[in-house]
C-alpha cells in the first residue's frame, strides 16, 4: 500500500481556503499518472489545527469531459487533529 498524506496547518480551519480541493486539483493530476497500477494507495489529508475535529470519509469524485469521466478526486479520508496531538509546547501558544 501507497499512503499519501498532504498536511495543511492552520488556526482556523473553517476560515481557511479549502486546501484539499485544491491538492486535488493541482498535485493529484499530476501525481496519479506516476503511480503504478499495481499499487494500492490510501489517501489521508491531514489537517493540524487548535482543536480536535471529526474524521471523514470522502467518496472518489469523477467529472464527466465530452467523452470520458475524469477522476477529481480517490476516495480518501479527511482527519482534523489538534496541536496538542502534534506536540504540547505548540498547544501553549
Amino acid at each position: 500500500t501507497l499512503y499519501i498524506a498532504p498536511i495543511q496547518i492552520t488556526f482556523d480551519k473553517e476560515g481557511h481556503s479549502d486546501s484539499e480541493a485544491s491538492f486535488f486539483s493541482g498535485i493529484w493530476p499530476e501525481l496519479k499518472p506516476n503511480i503504478p497500477n499495481n499499487l494500492n494507495i490510501e489517501v489521508i489529508f491531514i489537517w493540524i489545527t487548535r482543536k480536535n475535529g471529526i474524521d471523514e470519509e470522502v467518496e472518489k469524485k469523477f467529472k464527466k469531459l465530452r467523452s470520458r469521466n475524469v477522476e477529481i478526486n480517490p476516495d480518501y479520508t479527511s482527519v482534523v487533529t489538534g496541536f496538542a496531538n502534534v506536540n504540547r509546547d505548540i498547544d501553549r501558544y
